[in-house]
C-alpha cells in the first residue's frame, strides 16, 4: 500500500489471456485508476525421463515417461507398435512384443502436451528373442532292429526348430517339433554320435548324446 509493488503468484486456474487488474493511487488531493490485463501462461512440458530401447518378445515392457510442465501434462502415443498402450495421466507405457515383432529399432514418439505446448520424444526399441535351450534327456541306448526314438524338447522365443549335425545312416528328425526316428542296422552296433540342433534366429543350442546299439535279442525258450 506504500510502495506500490504488486506482488502474485497465478494459480492453474488462472491461465489464460488478459486477467483484468485495476490499481488505483490516492492522496488526499484525489486518485487516478490504471487498468489493465494481464495474460497469464503455462509452462511448457518438456520430457526428461530416458527411455527403455530393448525388450524380449514374449515378456512385459514398460517405461514411465516423466514430463514437468504446468498444467501437469497429458501424454499420448504418436508412433507405436501394435498393441503398445500408455496411460494419458501417468505416461507409463506398456507392451508385450510378439513373435512378429521380434527386430531392431521399432519406432515410437510419445507426446506430453497441456495448453501451453507440447513436448515429443522418438526413440526405437530393440526386441529380441530367447535363445532355444535343450531341456530334455536322450535315451542312450538301443537294439539293433528296432525301432529308436527321442523327442528333443526345447524352450526359445521364437519356437525352435530341430535339425540333426551329426547322425547314423537312416536317422531322421521332425524339424518342427524335435522327434528323432531310428532303427539301427547290425552293421551299426556299437557307440553312434548324435549332435542335434535347436535354433531360432536369434541364436541355437546343441546337444552331444552317444547311442549304443546292441545286437538284438533272439533267445527262445524252449519246451521241457
Amino acid at each position: 500500500v506504500n510502495t506500490g509493488l504488486i506482488e502474485w503468484t497465478p494459480t492453474e486456474q488462472q491461465i489464460g489471456p488478459n486477467t483484468l487488474v485495476t490499481v488505483r493511487a490516492a492522496n488526499v488531493a484525489g486518485s487516478d485508476d490504471q487498468s489493465f490485463g494481464i495474460d497469464v501462461s503455462g509452462i511448457i512440458p518438456q520430457i526428461s525421463s530416458i527411455p527403455a530401447t530393448t525388450a524380449t518378445a514374449g515378456e512385459p515392457y514398460s517405461y514411465n515417461v516423466d514430463a514437468n510442465g504446468t498444467p501437469e501434462p497429458t501424454y499420448e502415443l504418436i508412433v507405436s507398435p501394435n498393441n503398445m498402450t500408455i496411460d494419458v495421466n501417468t505416461g507409463l507405457i506398456e507392451w508385450t512384443p510378439t513373435e512378429q515383432q521380434i527386430g531392431p529399432n521399432i519406432p515410437v514418439t510419445v507426446r506430453a502436451a497441456n495448453i501451453a505446448g507440447s513436448d515429443d520424444q522418438s526413440f526405437g526399441i530393440d526386441v529380441s528373442g530367447i535363445i532355444p535351450q535343450i531341456s530334455s534327456i536322450p535315451a542312450t541306448t538301443a537294439t539293433a532292429g528296432v525301432p529308436y526314438s527321442y523327442d528333443v524338447d526345447a524352450n526359445g522365443t521364437p519356437e525352435p526348430t530341430y535339425e540333426l549335425i551329426v547322425s547314423p545312416n537312416n536317422m531322421t528328425i521332425d524339424v518342427n517339433t524335435g522327434l528323432i526316428e531310428w532303427i539301427p542296422e547290425p552293421n551299426q552296433i556299437g557307440d553312434v554320435n548324435v549332435i542335434v540342433e535347436a535354433s531360432n534366429i536369434v541364436s541355437f543350442d546343441t546337444c552331444l548324446l552317444y547311442t549304443s546299439p546292441s545286437p538284438r535279442d533272439r533267445t527262445r525258450s524252449r519246451m521241457p
